[in-house]
C-alpha cells in the first residue's frame, strides 16, 4: 500500500490518467481489505477522471470494481447496473478480456440473486470468451463458479468434471489460493475432508 501512497504524492494532480490508475488498483487492495467505504471514494473519483478523460476502458474497470464492491456489501441489484454498463464500455471498446471478467461478475450476482439460470448463462458466456482468448487461469476459475452452481443442482458429476479440470491448471500456474478453493469445493462434494487444502 505505501508504493500506491508514493505513487499518488509523485504523480499529484499533473497526470489524471497515472492517478486514475492508482486510485483503482489501490481500490482493488482496499476490497480485499474490507475497507469499504475508501474503495467507493477511489472508485468515485477514477470514474469522474476516466470520464472527463472519454476513456471507455477506465470507465468500464471502474464499473466492474465498483460492481464487486456492491456484491462484497450483500447489493446484487447495484453490482448488477454498475456490471451491465461496465459491460455494454468494454464491448464497445472492443476489450475481449475485460468482457469476460464481466461476465464472470454478472454470473456471480445472478447467483446472490437466485437466478442461477441466468447466471450459468453468464458463466457460460465468460467461460467461452476465456478459452478463446487462451486465458487457462480465467477459464479455471469460471469452471469452479460453474462447478458450485453444478452442485446447487446436484450434478455432482459436473461438478467433479470441472473441478478436476480447474485444480490441474491451479496447480500447473501454482495458483495456491485459488487450487485451496476448487479443492475445498471438491471435498464438499465428496464428503472427503482429506481431499481439503489439497
Amino acid at each position: 500500500m505505501d508504493l500506491f501512497e508514493r505513487a499518488e504524492r509523485d504523480f499529484g494532480d499533473d497526470d489524471p490518467w497515472a492517478r486514475a490508475s492508482v486510485l483503482v488498483q489501490r481500490a482493488v487492495i482496499l476490497l480485499r481489505r474490507g475497507d469499504v467505504s475508501r474503495v467507493e471514494a477511489e472508485l468515485d473519483e477514477a470514474l469522474e477522471i476516466w470520464r472527463d478523460l472519454g476513456y471507455l476502458g477506465g470507465q468500464a474497470r471502474v464499473l466492474q470494481r465498483a460492481g464487486q464492491m456492491h456484491l462484497y456489501r450483500g447489493q446484487p441489484a447495484d453490482a448488477r447496473k454498475a456490471l451491465v454498463e461496465g459491460l455494454s464500455m468494454v464491448r464497445d471498446d472492443g476489450d475481449v478480456i475485460g468482457e469476460g471478467y464481466i461476465l464472470h461478475d454478472l454470473g456471480r450476482v445472478h447467483v446472490r440473486l437466485g437466478e442461477l439460470t441466468e447466471a450459468a448463462s453468464y458463466f457460460a458466456r465468460s467461460l467461452s470468451v476465456r478459452e478463446d482468448i487462451l486465458d487457462q487461469a480465467g477459464a479455471a476459475s469460471v469452471r469452479v463458479d460453474l462447478a458450485d452452481l453444478s452442485l446447487l443442482g446436484d450434478d455432482t458429476a459436473k461438478a467433479g468434471g470441472l473441478l478436476t479440470d480447474a485444480l490441474e491448471v491451479f496447480g500447473r500456474l501454482g495458483m495456491a489460493e485459488e487450487e485451496g478453493r476448487a479443492a475445498g469445493l471438491l471435498a464438499r462434494m465428496t464428503g472427503d475432508g482429506a481431499t481439503e487444502g489439497r
